[in-house]
């Protein structure tokens, strides 16, 4: 897997975003919850609208709006559709979200903090984003149990634990399989290609894809419409 970022300060148009499509296995986006130019009710349908309303926290409410909204943003410039409430979304069997008519276009959805991360993809991608933080080892230990997890947890510094989180969370996402049903299991990733990176040291990604060898443009967006890109720094782990 080559991952690569947009250019610092750049913009993204609509012309843009077409190319990077065409040129890219996967696009991952990441976008800061504090953006509230993104809040846009009027991307949502009157189903999503109705779901928004049983969600019982503001955090879970902007969460939704946040993703929905820039998804469709993206996928209207992908598709070349004349307004954003031409993409119709919905949720799958196994809670993957879909485009409507355009299931040859894989999304998966992560939250951390206050970031969310969305990829948009020509092939099945799982990715998982947690922020860098100290783990509450006693709750933890609650849903783990093999010796390797047990080694790592009493270890001071929980960046291997958060390594390994994330990419069994990744995993699951890509093999639609629940969390709780890898947690002791060994995942196999013979034939997948995986990366983990660290975002501004405060996130890990871990990304899992079905092939070797693909191009994947990461984007971490600023406030406002054109979409633009601040600076993002990124290093392998």
């Amino acid at each position: 897997m080559h991952i690569k970022t947009v250019e610092s300060s750049a913009t993204l148009s609509s012309l843009s975003i077409h190319k990077l499509w065409n040129k890219n296995e996967a696009l991952i986006f990441f976008i800061d919850l504090e953006i509230h130019e993104q809040l846009r009710l009027s991307d949502l349908t009157n189903d999503e609208k109705e779901y928004l309303n049983t969600l019982k926290t503001e955090y879970f409410r902007k969460r939704f709006i946040v993703s929905r909204s820039l998804l469709k943003t993206v996928l209207q410039h992908i598709l070349k559709k004349r307004s954003s409430s031409d993409i119709s979304l919905y949720q799958n069997n196994e809670g993957r979200v879909c485009v409507k008519n355009h299931e040859e276009i894989y999304i998966c959805i992560s939250y951390s903090e206050n970031l969310v991360a969305i990829s948009l993809s020509k092939q099945k991608i799982g990715i998982d984003i947690e922020h860098i933080r100290q783990i509450d080892l006693k709750t933890f230990s609650k849903y783990v149990h093999n010796k390797r997890f047990e080694r790592d947890m009493l270890q001071e510094d929980n960046i291997d634990l958060l390594k390994e989180w994330t990419l069994k969370e990744a995993y699951c996402k890509l093999t639609d399989q629940s969390m709780l049903a890898c947690l002791n299991k060994e995942i196999v990733l013979d034939g997948l290609d995986h990366h983990q990176l660290s975002i501004n040291d405060k996130y890990i990604l871990s990304v899992v894809l079905t092939s070797k060898s693909n191009e994947v443009n990461i984007c971490h967006l600023q406030k406002g419409y054109p979409i633009k890109i601040e600076k993002l720094l990124l290093k392998s782990l």
